[in-house]
């Protein structure tokens, strides 16, 4: 066998043996270099003329010989073994690693060290050299995703750090319609910028102006209603069976899209049974699920789809195996509560994880068991679940209420689906109808939720005018339903106010591809579409 050709890299008198095809197949720059059009194209030694560590040019030729990682089952972003030591250390190399990338035009390795930065480094210390970084290298994907994490965790990033940005950078955060902070903590960073510009008259201006819109404007992230479904599809001579994500864009063009895929059942026929699904921000989340009932071969992993990126992360793995869990988000964290194990064990445990550092702890367990999903909701931070009874777990300390209600029990059998809004829940029932219950809290001495009285509201608010499975109310007091019958996709939305009859917009839209849609939940996420968008008179 004829041995392949090799190049020598040399840096300050360092000799770096590597691969000539592979680097010429991976790297434009070199695939250039080494071509006829260059006197020295066959010249086998080439001096390196940038300023980088040893080190990061050993890794680079380790990454250009190494083999691609066997390709496994739902195993989106294996790290390659020549990158692993940036998977969690060499910070200030990784950025070498990721300009050597872009000088040499090997787009492979900017992708897998941009994959890298966005599962492990996008902490708020380095929030804003990252996007600063990605926007110097014209990496595009990197910056987008980047600046989200910006906005998402804005509070955590060093004061001094966001006050030395230049002008225009600190803009684009402050006046950001996504940004994901208290209005007050806002103003006063705001104020402490505007003071660092006293001679600037025009940068004054524009704080000020800043200020007055927040001030007078209520800022609202533009959203997309969402709804979590199983779907059948013909495809040539079989049915396409998958578990989908669609969003609901409403407007003068209202339109029905599919957001991403989330299982597809394969020719063996596996299912990810049970597997859970919650959404935030630009973000969903995958969690569990049994690779076909009473199989014992679970998914044991959670993984993090990014709206700006348009990919699949690794985020976690579970301590136990589980499907048709409750899975909620609070703060920062993920809440898993009850479901089903292994063996078709019933588990009541209840896992908490923090969604920055991926720490796990655990919480009290629920009183009750449950087989499939049951329905829930968050309100104020607790979570709501409607099993025989109702159950409510304050996502804030970890701890379950003390709950009284007066609602008849036999009423729990039909439950559909609960939504809230403010201090009201509704509940859903079979054909669309829901009614609505206030809720009164009990605070302990450190101002945290205690205990909860569920009564029947005075008012009684219009049903659906179709038979709504699924229903789910925003923040701002947004509802939407969502059924499929007559073969159309129906999504119905109005708004909740004072006046308690509800005035409700339908739209049907013919289901994409064709075949059928059965809902499994509903959740809002941030329009990506609205990443830069800015708060306007």
């Amino acid at each position: 066998m004829t041995e392949s050709p090799r190049i020598t890299l040399i840096l300050d008198g360092r000799r770096f043996q590597v691969d000539k095809r592979r680097i010429i197949d991976k790297s434009r720059y070199f695939h250039s270099l080494f071509s006829h059009n260059f006197s020295d194209s066959k010249a086998n030694e080439q001096t390196v003329l940038y300023n980088f560590d040893p080190i990061v040019i050993q890794d680079f030729c380790d990454w250009v010989e190494e083999d691609p990682p066997h390709a496994l089952h739902d195993e989106s972003h294996q790290i390659k073994i020549s990158l692993q030591k940036y998977l969690s250390d060499s910070y200030l190399l990784l950025k070498q690693f990721v300009e050597l990338s872009i000088i040499y035009s090997v787009d492979e390795l900017s992708v897998e060290l941009s994959d890298i930065i966005v599962q492990h480094w996008l902490k708020p210390t380095h929030l804003l050299d990252i996007w600063r970084m990605s926007r110097e290298l014209s990496l595009t994907a990197l910056t987008n995703v980047t600046f989200a994490a910006c906005l998402e965790r804005f509070v955590e990033i060093p004061t001094d750090e966001l006050l030395s940005l230049p002008l225009v950078d600190f803009l684009k955060l402050a006046a950001n319609i996504n940004i994901n902070c208290q209005q007050s903590y806002l103003l006063s960073v705001i104020d402490k910028r505007s003071q660092m510009v006293v001679d600037n008259r025009e940068a004054q201006e524009k704080l000020a102006r800043l200020q007055q819109l927040l001030r007078s404007l209520e800022r609202q992230a533009k959203t997309m209603q969402c709804f979590f479904v199983e779907t059948y599809k013909a495809l040539n001579v079989r049915e396409l069976h998958t578990k989908t994500i669609y969003a609901f864009h409403e407007g003068q063009s209202p339109r029905f899209s599919e957001v991403v895929e989330v299982w597809r059942v394969d020719d063996s026929g596996k299912d990810l049974a049970g597997v859970g699904l919650v959404g935030r921000g630009f973000s969903v989340y995958k969690i569990g699920g049994e690779l076909r009932l009473g199989s014992c071969k679970f998914n044991m992993n959670i993984w993090r789809y990014c709206l700006i990126s348009r990919k699949w992360y690794y985020l976690a793995r579970l301590r136990k195996a589980r499907r048709h869990m409750v899975a909620a988000i609070v703060d920062n964290k993920l809440i898993l509560i009850g479901g089903v194990s292994r063996y078709r064990l019933k588990t009541n445990s209840v896992e908490v994880l923090d969604l920055h550092t991926s720490a796990w702890t655990r919480a009290p367990d629920i009183a009750e068991s449950f087989t499939d999903t049951p329905p829930s909701c968050v309100i104020d931070g607790v979570i709501i679940i409607c099993i025989s009874s109702l159950y409510m777990f304050n996502g804030h300390t970890n701890t379950w209420l003390s709950v009284k209600h007066d609602i008849d029990p036999v009423d729990f059998c039909s439950v559909r689906c609960l939504a809230c809004y403010k201090n009201t829940l509704f509940i859903g029932k079979e054909g669309g109808e829901f009614t609505d219950y206030s809720i009164a809290w009990t605070y302990a001495e450190d101002a945290s939720i205690r205990a909860a009285f569920v009564i029947r509201s005075s008012f009684v608010y219009k049903s659906f005018h179709s038979a709504c499975e699924k229903i789910h109310i925003d923040d701002r007091g947004k509802l939407s339903g969502i059924v499929y019958e007559a073969k159309k996709v129906i999504v119905e939305s109005g708004t909740l106010g004072k006046d308690p009859h509800v005035k409700f917009s339908m739209h049907d839209f013919n289901f994409p591809g064709g075949g059928s849609l059965a809902p499994i939940s509903c959740f809002n996420l941030t329009d990506p579409a609205s990443l830069y968008m800015q708060v306007v008179e």
